[in-house]
């Protein structure tokens, strides 16, 4: 899929106080570079009616796209999700939940672009790009109320790329992302370390976020730091494309 503009009809509600964009547009980026929006979140025409899920339908993951934000709904209510804010330069993390299927109540980086989590136009490499987040301090929210603040230490995010699906990432323990993924498609992966000291070192968490053009995220893993090295301790696949749609559902906002 080449960059270009896409004026596809949007049909997604449920979203109070904003409206959804009536039109996708993908930003044509300077040469070398990716637009990882366009990596990070499903095609309009196959989420107009489809959405991806992981192994025997354990995991499931809807993209819902709109002028300045995207969601991944990771339940099939629509409660429970990763929302992120985008602009002309950056994607920004923004707000997650704090349990499934509790949708008056989140976690919100206050701020809302505390964290600029991607380059909306980036360079591929072997490492590529490296953004150090010295602030990651949120807002939790109970029952649509934000009564108290935390934060997850300094954090780091790179990304890295392209490798192919059948072999996503460098360490042994990998396994093909599978599925309706081919393994010669194709992948970048956002590594969101946190849990970083002051001098970002001995980053105590990992997550690794792996983006397929087209399909969006096709591959979640959760790592933490045991002895130096980065141990997986939960990995959820999202590489069946079903059919189904859903719509955000978050009263707060």
């Amino acid at each position: 899929m080449t960059k270009r503009l896409l004026m596809i009809a949007l049909v997604l509600g449920g979203l109070a106080g904003r409206n959804a964009a009536i039109a996708e547009q993908t930003k044509v980026c300077p040469s070398g570079q990716i637009d990882v929006l366009d990596w990070a979140t499903l095609d309009s025409d196959l989420r107009s009616s489809k959405h991806m899920v992981g192994n025997n339908s354990s995991s499931v993951l809807y993209t819902a796209v709109y002028q300045d934000k995207y969601y991944w709904l990771k339940s099939s209510a629509g409660d429970t999700w990763d929302i992120n804010l985008y602009d002309g330069t950056y994607i920004y993390q923004w707000i997650t939940e704090t349990g499934y299927g509790t949708p008056m109540n989140y976690k919100r980086y206050s701020p809302d672009t505390k964290v600029p989590w991607m380059l909306r136009c980036a360079t591929p490499g072997l490492p590529g790009e490296h953004i150090e987040i010295p602030d990651t301090g949120f807002a939790i929210a109970t029952g649509c109320q934000e009564s108290s603040y935390s934060d997850v230490g300094h954090g780091i995010v790179e990304f890295w790329g392209p490798y192919t699906a059948g072999k996503p990432g460098l360490e042994s323990w990998r396994t093909p992302v599978g599925g309706d993924i081919p393994n010669n498609t194709p992948v970048y992966v956002v590594a969101w370390y946190w849990d970083c000291d002051q001098f970002y070192m001995n980053c105590g968490t990992k997550e690794e976020y792996i983006l397929a053009q087209r399909y969006g995220l096709v591959e979640w893993t959760g790592q933490m730091l045991v002895n130096g090295t980065y141990q997986p301790n939960a990995i959820h696949p999202f590489n069946h494309l079903v059919t189904g749609t859903k719509s955000p559902y978050f009263p707060c906002f």
